[in-house]
């Protein structure tokens, strides 16, 4: 689940490195908790692994919310379409003689953040197994979280060799 803390892994529509490949639109720009926000939605017509995060996506969509004052995430959503995905991860092939995995994949998820820090993930999947439909719903709230020795970025330069 922490691979949907998208604020802190190189491989989604933050990265400017493969940002090219998404097409983006302004949805809103509300205000939220009393800051002025931008709600962005994204997708890629053909889903990459760098884009999805998922080596056989099909679709792939969301929204972000962003604060205009710091650039702070306040919210991530993303929607996935995948004919079929690894039983070990999603960002896996799966071998030519493997033939126990997930099979017409879909799933929606979100990451929450308070003050720069993730406060909460959601993840509900649904997929055929062994010709069985399974659902999941998993949700991963953190109530504590320590950062020592931090240092303030004075430039846009979250990932390395970016």
């Amino acid at each position: 689940m922490l691979e949907i803390d998208w604020v802190r892994t190189a491989a989604s529509v933050l990265n400017p490195g493969i940002l090219n490949g998404f097409k983006l639109s302004l949805n809103s720009e509300p205000t939220i908790d009393g800051k002025e926000c931008w709600i962005i939605s994204f997708g890629q017509k053909e889903p990459t692994l760098a884009g999805s995060g998922d080596f056989y996506a099909s679709a792939f969509n969301g929204e972000i919310t962003i604060v205009k004052e710091d650039y702070s995430v306040l919210k991530i959503e993303g929607k996935v379409k995948s004919p079929k995905n690894n039983r070990q991860g999603k960002s896996l092939a799966i071998g030519k003689t493997n033939t126990s995995f997930y099979q017409n994949v879909k799933y929606s998820f979100s990451a929450e953040y308070v003050e720069q820090r993730v406060d909460k993930i959601t993840l509900d999947k649904t997929f055929t197994f062994e010709g069985k439909s399974i659902s999941e719903s998993s949700v991963l709230k953190i109530n504590k979280a320590r950062a020592n020795n931090l240092t303030q970025l004075e430039t846009r330069d979250y990932f390395i060799g970016e």
